[in-house]
């Protein structure tokens, strides 16, 4: 915190620090208490969430990290911020290592990153600038400022995978600090049609297998509106048919993944029931909501419904379906499609509908997830520009 606070005074930014109370610990008011004490006394805005959700039995770590973030990425978008700050230190990509070592699938925290929550967290970015200092160093520092902190006793909790892999790295040989991997970047040229979906020369994954991997998995996810990629070996597997020069059809998590031996095109599945399908998503006036991780969509109007098109073409104007047939057979029916309480259809990513703002959130997902949004202006930027290609049209 005093680090950040004397950055945002030099910088003059606004900092806001945010508690998050999981209510779990009885002593947790009084923590959170503190940290308004310490925000005071430091002259930073303090905000406080509390996750008042009832507590699962099973899986509680990663259901109160699922609540902490959706908390961080509320505030943060309220306030028009960009970028979170968080205090992982180069311990947690030990720990992260040493957990993987072990079988558990954690990624290793890096210096920054997308937020982890979709579709939470869009637009948003983690900054963690204390990622190459090590916990003993740190709190070495604090004491020497005259500072204190609090010894969560869930840390000590052997029943957590954390906690095991901190016992374990405590008990063998002092670990250096971590080398901090590079910028996750495998940028490849694609283009990102009005349904969200995705096509590529096959020539450009055959260029680069190993980046082709990584950009497929996040591919994958992006179009599917998901929030985390097949397995590896479903992934291995996906790749090698996809760069043979034979045609080849499959489908993912929902995504329709079809390679005719030049061309890939990844599109979004609505047939298969296994994953889900987009859903039927009613708008109201003045209302903003994610329709099936694809499309940030703003109404000003009232008793319309938003859906895929599958099922809707026979609903479209003539002049309307003309405009459907120019996109690819088989993206067509994932098109975010409107339907009015009239029955009519229409596609507001072909052709703009009156109170009603579309924007494709595949394309700056996607850059982000492959490194192509590095730093703060780099989020400015991409957000002012999927703003400005947003399909809007005002009577």
């Amino acid at each position: 915190m005093r680090f950040s606070a004397a950055w945002a005074r030099t910088a003059r930014r606004k900092l806001i620090a945010v508690t998050v109370d999981h209510r779990l610990n009885p002593e947790s008011a009084a923590w959170t208490r503190r940290c308004a004490e310490l925000c005071t006394r430091l002259g930073v805005t303090h905000v406080v969430r509390a996750w008042e959700d009832p507590k699962p039995i099973r899986g509680l770590p990663a259901a109160a990290r699922q609540a902490r973030h959706e908390a961080l990425c509320g505030v943060a978008r309220d306030a028009g911020a960009v970028v979170l700050l968080l205090g992982h230190t180069a311990d947690d990509v030990l720990e992260a290592h040493e957990m993987r070592a072990g079988g558990v699938r954690v990624p290793a925290p890096r210096a920054w990153s997308p937020a982890p929550l979709w579709p939470q967290g869009r637009d948003l970015f983690v900054l963690r600038p204390l990622l190459g200092v090590r916990r003993a160093a740190l709190r070495a520092w604090l004491v020497a400022q005259g500072e204190a902190w609090v010894e969560d006793p869930a840390n000590e909790d052997l029943r957590s995978p954390r906690a095991r892999a901190r016992a374990a790295l405590a008990k063998g040989p002092e670990a250096r600090a971590p080398v901090l991997d590079s910028p996750d970047t495998c940028t490849l040229p694609a283009a990102i049609g009005p349904a969200g979906d995705i096509r590529m020369s096959l020539s450009h994954l055959r260029a680069a297998p190993g980046r082709g991997r990584a950009w497929l998995g996040r591919a994958l996810v992006c179009v599917g509106g998901g929030d985390r990629p097949p397995a590896g070996a479903v992934l291995d597997r996906m790749l090698a048919w996809t760069l043979g020069t034979r045609p080849w059809r499959g489908a993912v998590r929902g995504v329709r993944v079809l390679s005719d031996g030049a061309w890939l095109h990844l599109v979004r599945e609505t047939q298969d029931r296994r994953t889900g399908v987009p859903p039927q998503l009613p708008l109201g006036p003045d209302q903003t909501l994610v329709w099936d991780g694809r499309f940030e969509v703003h109404a000003q109007v009232d008793r319309v419904w938003l859906g895929p098109l599958e099922g809707h073409l026979r609903h479209l104007a003539p002049p309307l379906r003309a405009a459907v047939s120019r996109v690819p057979a088989a993206a067509r029916p994932g098109l975010p499609c409107l339907i009015k309480a009239t029955g009519e259809a229409l596609a507001p990513t072909l052709v703009p509908v009156a109170g009603v703002e579309v924007r494709n959130l595949v394309a700056p997902r996607l850059a982000a997830h492959l490194g192509a949004i590095q730093n703060e202006s780099d989020a400015i930027a991409w957000k002012n520009a999927s703003d400005a290609l947003k399909c809007r049209f005002h009577e």
